[in-house]
């Protein structure tokens, strides 16, 4: 935790365990960025309705609000040409803030979208300075939510005391956190989700005990991990489709519809350009390689320590009438993430020739994931 100073002189503890000592480059030709819609300020509005009125739209859902116009609707931003912004130096406050998100829960802490190549680089600048930025331009808007979202999150609590479904959510990261070795394991991961929609309470230290690889249908469970992507893929609104920018900075769509895939290229013009339609059933779930397996343990423990995962898990159990304990429902979520991001990165194997699934593979999976998961719904606010 670090203290930032508030207007009223009192500090307010930010989490930044996140991004502290990560390193970040922004990538000439990606662009991922610039298909996010961003919502503009109040003071951004005038602006450019002054300068580039035509870039301007008004949005009515979820909430109205005022944003930069997207070409043909679904494209990237109007004002990106050749894969550059038009207006780099004054552009949206919502833009100067991607790869970062800052998540308002019962405390404050800042994520970064993994999905962003960027984030990826050995060559980067330190990103501390930039975080710290953010947040004193943030900081008002801390202020406003925070008192605010502290008593989301108090009701939830009690909540789930009242229904009997609570677990301390540090307890529950403190069990995912000790079985770190177990992240990237298909079978325990099954077994995992499988106990998870149990009617009784999960207790994840018997099923340990009681825990036989062999006993796990992998046949059955490939088929679940399946299924659970092609529901996370499935979209009828061209804007929300999934994206992957690819190492070539091709931007890939991704739509499940009636049991098939159909994988699409979205040009910078906002053409969509149909490229294959895939049988899921084609798609072999791979098991990681040691590096691999690496790679996704650590990003797991990233998930585990995000305070919008927690909150999607929060909003689940809101979601199912507080009837599931919280530690089904949030140990049921760290699997599934696994699976969805396994079947996923094994679909990027199979499309791009990659006969395992090693460091590089599982990278590739969490650029495809990342941004859909932290897009998930969430007990909070991003900011």
């Amino acid at each position: 935790m670090s203290p930032v100073q508030g207007k009223d002189k009192r500090s307010i503890e930010i989490d930044l365990s996140e991004v502290r000592g990560k390193k970040y480059r922004c990538l000439p030709g990606c662009g991922l960025c610039c298909l996010c819609q961003p919502e503009l300020l109040p003071d951004e509005v005038m602006v450019f309705k002054q300068h580039s009125p035509d870039a301007v739209v008004k949005i009515k859902r979820p909430h109205l609000h005022f944003a930069v116009a997207l070409k043909r609707e679904v494209g990237s931003c109007v004002l990106l040409d050749r894969r550059r912004c038009l207006v780099h130096d004054q552009r949206p406050h919502f833009c100067q803030q991607f790869p970062f998100h800052f998540h308002v829960g019962d405390q404050v802490r800042v994520e970064m979208d993994l999905s962003c190549r960027g984030a990826w680089v050995d060559d980067g600048h330190d990103v501390m300075p930039e975080v710290e930025e953010l947040l004193r331009a943030n900081m008002p808007a801390i202020e406003d939510t925070l008192p605010r979202s502290r008593a989301v999150y108090a009701e939830f609590k009690s909540n789930c005391v009242e229904a009997g479904v609570w677990r301390n959510p540090e307890d529950l990261r403190e069990e995912i956190a000790v079985r770190s070795d177990r992240l990237a394991d298909i079978a325990y991961l099954g077994e995992m989700l499988r106990r998870s929609y149990e009617d009784d309470e999960m207790d994840i230290g018997e099923m340990d005990q009681m825990f036989d690889p062999d006993g796990v249908d992998m046949e059955e469970l490939a088929e679940a991990a399946m299924n659970d992507s092609m529901e996370s893929l499935t979209s009828t609104d061209l804007v929300h489709l999934p994206v992957y920018c690819d190492p070539d900075m091709s931007w890939n769509l991704f739509m499940a519809h009636k049991g098939m895939l159909h994988w699409k290229v979205l040009d910078e013009d906002g053409e969509i350009v149909d490229v294959d339609v895939i049988d899921p059933r084609d798609i072999k779930l791979m098991m990681p390689t040691e590096d691999g397996a690496e790679v996704m343990r650590n990003y797991m423990l990233t998930l585990n320590h995000r305070d919008s995962f927690m909150g999607s898990a929060y909003y689940m159990v809101d979601a199912y009438g507080y009837q599931d304990d919280l530690d089904n429902v949030y140990f049921g979520a760290m699997a599934s993430s696994a699976l969805d991001l396994l079947w996923r990165a094994s679909l990027l194997a199979h499309l791009y020739g990659r006969d395992k699934l090693d460091a590089e593979g599982l990278r590739e999976g969490i650029i495809f994931f990342d941004m859909d998961r932290m897009d998930a719904p969430t007990i909070g606010a991003f900011i």
